[in-house]
């Protein structure tokens, strides 16, 4: 049970992190350039939407955090997390291990990031025509979320190529903000416009076309670093097989194949449509992406806690 429940506490952790980035990435450098005219007033209400959902995220990213260290203190300190835990153990692993030193800047940066989202909620800086630098320094403060976390796996206790590991996962960590994370987001904005509508207006379709492109992006620098990453964790190609890291990276990649199926058909056969027809079923397809893509986070969460294979 504590296996299974630490799981699901990095599952959520790590999504809640590159979910602080994907909803203001999505609202600043997607949404935004596509709000002209008389449609701005639309974006404005789902910005303030956008606002709600970041502090649901900060508060689960703190949360799941603190389960998450609970749990890391009760098997550094050989105890039970139900009852032989205590606080000093805790703060022994907090102020005297890496890990809890890695938990103490990220508990800073999420001190940060409640003041910064704190005036974008007072200030309006999402709703706006133009980027502001608050948006920005909410954006690269949260990026450090979950590059951070490439300390607090497999990349930062790896002994092989360690630097290089740390830059390939921080890398593979940041484009997963823009996609997958991003379709849910996208999801929102799509499925409210539709049902606003009954259909897509031009900027729904402006927006699609400029998540599409983005995503292409992110998805040549997610597949490339995981490359990268797969080479640097397994010994060999049989080792994809033989190990149950291995097995678990290969649903995993099973997985993106799917999904890269999925957003494929809706790039070259279903944005075309836009905004005359093809919304419902574009809809559809996308919130299909965003389900695929907690069977990722749920895979990646596995993975966190299975050890790699060693030869």
């Amino acid at each position: 049970m504590t296996t299974a429940l630490l799981v699901l506490a990095r599952t959520i952790h790590i999504g809640s992190a590159m979910m602080l980035v994907a909803l203001p990435i999505f609202t600043a450098f997607i949404l935004r350039p596509a709000r002209t005219g008389g449609h701005f007033d639309r974006g404005e209400e789902f910005c303030r939407r956008i606002i709600r959902l970041l502090w649901a995220a900060l508060i689960v990213e703190i949360v799941s955090g603190a389960i998450w260290l609970w749990l890391v203190a009760a098997e550094m300190s050989d105890d039970s997390p139900w009852g032989g835990l205590t606080l000093s153990d805790v703060e022994t692993v907090l102020f005297q291990t890496n890990f809890g030193q890695l938990w103490i800047g990220r508990g800073l940066a999420l001190v940060i990031l409640a003041v910064l989202l704190g005036w974008l909620g007072r200030g309006g800086a999402l709703h706006r025509r133009t980027s502001h630098p608050v948006t920005w320094l909410f954006v690269i403060v949260g990026v450090g979320l979950p590059a951070s976390l490439a300390w607090a796996g497999h990349a930062g206790a790896g002994a092989r190529w360690h630097a290089w590991h740390l830059i390939v996962d921080v890398i593979h960590l940041g484009a997963g903000t823009v996609w997958p994370l991003g379709l849910f987001p996208l999801t929102l904005f799509l499925r409210r416009s539709l049902r606003e509508t009954g259909g897509f207006v031009e900027i729904d379709a402006a927006v699609v076309r400029r998540f599409s492109r983005a995503s292409l992006v992110a998805v040549l620098v997610l597949v490339s670093s995981g490359v990268a990453n797969s080479w640097l964790m397994l010994p060999s190609w049989g080792a994809l097989f033989a190990s149950t890291y291995g097995r678990l990276l290969l649903g995993k990649i099973l997985v993106v194949a799917i999904m890269l199926c999925v957003g494929a058909f809706n790039r070259f056969r279903l944005l075309s449509a836009l905004p005359q027809r093809g919304a419902p079923r574009l809809v559809r397809m996308v919130v299909t992406e965003s389900i695929l893509a907690l069977v990722v986070l749920l895979i990646v969460g596995l993975m966190g806690t299975t050890p790699p294979p060693d030869s």
